[in-house]
């Protein structure tokens, strides 16, 4: 569930809040995240956006198969997991829920741990979004090309857990 107030109070700061609750059965053990963020952030003329984010999570991770790899029993049962973050994002689409054109690039650093928590590491990651429109009929349907990427860096070695590091493919 996210709630956007995007003028808050009449002005350029904004809110986002999110709570959410999924599991996910992996090939090796299940998991099982509830949690939540908040973050304010204040908008720079018309394509620039800055904001300061905390999130926090408990994370149950569970049905470790004996042959699952060693890092999948290091984070064996519940944690809390916290982060603090910061985030700046240029967007020039033309809609913030279904953009067709434009592009979209964030840049994110997140400290995890900073507000307590099982985990201590820091993160950086930029996220890029291009949308184009390659079709339009007679009612104005559009068929849209989305091209997108993402990077990451995880600071300290094996710091991370399992659920956090970055790997390529998969669903995000």
């Amino acid at each position: 569930i996210t709630f956007r107030e995007p003028y808050l109070l009449d002005s350029d700061y904004f809110l986002d809040t999110n709570i959410f609750f999924f599991e996910r059965e992996r090939e090796s053990y299940d998991e099982e995240r509830i949690g939540g963020s908040v973050a304010i952030g204040q908008r720079f003329g018309d394509v620039w956006t800055a904001s300061v984010q905390g999130r926090a999570e408990r994370i149950d991770i569970t049905s470790i198969d004996v042959d699952s790899p060693l890092d999948v029993f290091a984070v064996a049962g519940e944690s809390t997991f916290t982060s603090i973050g910061f985030s700046v994002t240029r967007d020039t689409t033309d809609s913030s829920i279904f953009p067709t054109r434009g592009s979209r690039l964030t840049f994110d650093l997140s400290r995890v741990g900073g507000l307590g928590g099982n985990y201590d590491f820091t993160s950086v990651t930029a996220k890029w979004q291009k949308f184009w429109i390659v079709d339009q009929d007679f009612f104005e349907r559009k068929t849209i090309v989305v091209l997108r990427t993402q990077t990451g860096y995880i600071f300290e070695n094996n710091e991370a857990p399992l659920f956090e590091r970055f790997y390529a493919g998969g669903q995000r």
